[in-house]
């Protein structure tokens, strides 16, 4: 794969994470951010652009998001991106049927670039 593959698939990644709301946060090979500050990105619903994404996609090694109130350009309604992580077989058992009925109305992401850019 030669680096304007890499460019395109990433940029392409991104811009669609973008578009559907993420608040994207660029990540370095050793998980930490590669911008100075995540509170911007959180504040600021137009941080990335799309031409902004393209010009700076040698900092996206992986990618988080940041949690809380998001806007999807289609839409005029707030959105909410939230995060349930349970490591207890005890907390699992007594929130399960919750879960079933919250995973009926969300989806998981789970995303790792299959390459280091």
């Amino acid at each position: 794969m030669n680096d304007k593959t890499v460019y395109e698939d990433t940029t392409e990644i991104l811009t669609k994470y973008l578009r559907i709301g993420f608040k994207i946060v660029p990540l370095g090979n050793d998980s930490t951010p590669t911008v100075n500050s995540t509170n911007e990105i959180y504040s600021n619903p137009d941080f990335w652009t799309e031409e902004k994404l393209t010009q700076n996609y040698w900092r996206f090694s992986n990618i988080a998001t940041t949690f809380g109130i998001t806007h999807v350009q289609e839409t005029k309604d707030d959105l909410y991106l939230h995060c349930l992580d349970i490591d207890s077989d005890n907390v699992l058992s007594i929130l399960f049927d919750l879960l079933n009925e919250l995973k009926s109305r969300t989806f998981k992401l789970s995303i790792r670039f299959p390459i280091n850019i």
